[in-house]
């Protein structure tokens, strides 16, 4: 169950990592992976073109396992915050799960809010903290994607389409190019993930955003540690 859990959890953030590598350049292109911000204020080089946003996707069923996800960002992608909430009432067991997943200053930093199990509370006051500055596990930038990881990949950009309110680019991927008809498809804005649909581990996941509220003001608190909480550092 913990295995299921941890898939859960993970899966919609790390599903592209190996793809991403802080040491990979831009080629100077000028497709929709190369967002050129003209913000006052912005970075020469963000991970997304715009500043700050909250993106909350639809819930969705896993093998009865509901999930709700919402992403917050600030300071175009330097600061990102993953909030899961995962509840399943299956075969006598009952749980409910609020976790958090922080991305900012090289780290990766992974608390429980709430752990659950048959009205039973069994939630951790401990923070995990792995360094990922420098490390190709280190999350998924698609501001970083070169002609060569394109090809690599796969990548390809077909159109466009609207979630949540905004249109965005269609793209597919894969993987592994010898097999061709398992292709990760989705619509990003700016660099923003608002859909995907991937399978992992023989789970299928599909996240599709409900709502994106762009250059929203984000609270400190969700890029910080709760008081009370131990951090143990840890590597990948």
């Amino acid at each position: 169950m913990k295995k299921l859990f941890l898939l859960l959890s993970v899966s919609a953030s790390l599903i592209f990592a190996s793809c991403s590598n802080s040491d990979n350049g831009k080629d100077g292109s000028t497709d929709s992976t190369q967002v050129a911000t003209t913000e006052e204020g912005a970075p020469s080089s963000g991970r997304y073109g715009i500043k700050s946003g909250i993106v909350s996707f639809e819930q969705y069923d896993m093998m009865g396992v509901k999930m709700t996800q919402t992403t917050y960002f600030d300071d175009y992608g330097a600061k990102e915050c993953q909030e899961i909430i995962s509840e399943m009432d299956m075969m006598g067991m009952k749980t409910k799960q609020h976790s958090m997943s922080i991305m900012a200053d090289g780290y990766s930093i992974n608390y429980q809010l709430e752990n659950m199990v048959n009205g039973k509370d069994e939630t951790k006051k401990t923070a995990t903290k792995v360094k990922i500055a420098g490390n190709p596990f280190g999350g998924f930038d698609f501001s970083t994607f070169t002609a060569e990881i394109k090809e690599k990949y796969d990548y390809k950009e077909e159109g466009s389409e609207t979630v949540a309110g905004v249109e965005g680019i269609k793209f597919s991927m894969t993987m592994d190019k010898t097999k061709a008809n398992d292709r990760i498809t989705g619509v990003m804005y700016k660099n923003i993930m608002l859909k995907t649909s991937m399978k992992m581990s023989g789970f299928a996941i599909n996240l599709v955003a409900k709502s994106f509220e762009e250059n929203a003001t984000i609270p400190a608190a969700k890029f910080e540690i709760p008081a009370g909480y131990t951090v143990e550092e840890t590597k990948l």
